[in-house]
């Protein structure tokens, strides 16, 4: 492994791979597709479901009701079959701003009413990545419509750089959690005792499925000690995404411990964290893995 061009900056000029890339677009365009499938947003505008009082938005409440009254849902269906495409590559430049537009209004519409914050976190900053990355260069249908043929690629470097904002993307949401959980001081000491992760895992157990997998919780809920172990833990990892950005070293052992820590979360009853993980598993392998597939044009 080269140390001399292994730091976040240094990394950005490095080759990459337009295969690489055009994978990361397609996983994370199926999962758009599979969030936007999903009928909770139907449902929670079919019970009239209203904002909490506390889930604010970058928007201005006034705008932030109208494009929620308006256009969460038809942007739903337009987000949908742009999703596809972006799957395709298909008008991969129009298919990727409208999927990223689409993406944003419903997710501002769940988080305001349901104050679940999974998705927006990640994959708002990975499409906008995209819409402004050559993504549609390999694995496209893009490339076999006649217009396009024979259409010279980017430099190699232009590849790395789209990989290398959501490595910084991906640290930044972790150290950025991790660093919440201890400011101020006051809430700081309040997860490290324990006392805040015991009282999550009190309010999921009776739908917790290590309990239904086993029948019954490893412990007792009452005690402290495991949930000091557990927040002590989840800090260390959190804070430890910052190594992403130091050396490509990193990239193993910070990924299978944020993968743990999430699948531990998942078996205490709060899901949705573990696939999130998975979908940025491209990011932080080699591009050299993917360099027989890479389509060199001239």
């Amino acid at each position: 492994m080269n140390a001399v061009a292994d730091t976040w900056l240094q990394r950005l000029h490095l080759p990459g791979s337009p295969t690489q890339l055009a994978v990361l677009r397609i996983i994370i365009a199926l999962h758009v597709f599979s969030v936007l499938s999903s009928p909770a947003i139907p449902l929670l505008d079919r019970i009239g479901a209203t904002p909490y009082p506390l889930a604010h938005s970058a928007l201005p409440d006034g705008l932030a009701d109208f494009v929620d009254a308006h256009l969460a849902l038809p942007l739903r269906e337009v987000g949908l079959l742009a999703s596809l495409l972006l799957a395709l590559g298909l008008f991969t430049r129009t298919s990727t701003v409208v999927t990223t537009v689409c993406f944003f209004v419903t997710q501002h519409y769940w988080f305001r009413r349901a104050s679940f914050h999974d998705d927006w976190l990640y994959v708002c900053f990975d499409l906008l990545v995209l819409c402004f990355a050559r993504c549609g260069d390999a694995l496209a249908l893009d490339t076999r419509l006649p217009w396009n043929r024979g259409r010279p690629l980017a430099a190699p470097q232009s590849y790395r750089w789209p990989i290398e904002a959501m490595v910084l993307g991906f640290a930044f949401v972790y150290v950025s959690a991790g660093l919440a959980k201890l400011l101020p001081l006051r809430k700081g000491l309040l997860w490290l005792d324990g006392s805040s992760a015991q009282a999550f895992a009190g309010e999921f157990a009776l739908d917790a499925p290590i309990r239904l997998l086993f029948g019954t919780l490893p412990f007792d809920l009452a005690l402290r000690w495991p949930f000091t172990l557990a927040s002590w833990a989840t800090v260390v990892i959190e804070l430890g995404a910052g190594l992403l950005l130091w050396s490509r070293r990193a990239y193993a052992p910070v990924f299978v411990g944020i993968l743990g820590l999430h699948v531990g979360i998942w078996m205490f009853g709060i899901p949705g964290f573990v696939q999130l993980a998975l979908v940025h598993l491209p990011i932080f392998l080699d591009p050299r893995h993917f360099a027989r597939m890479d389509p060199w044009r001239t």
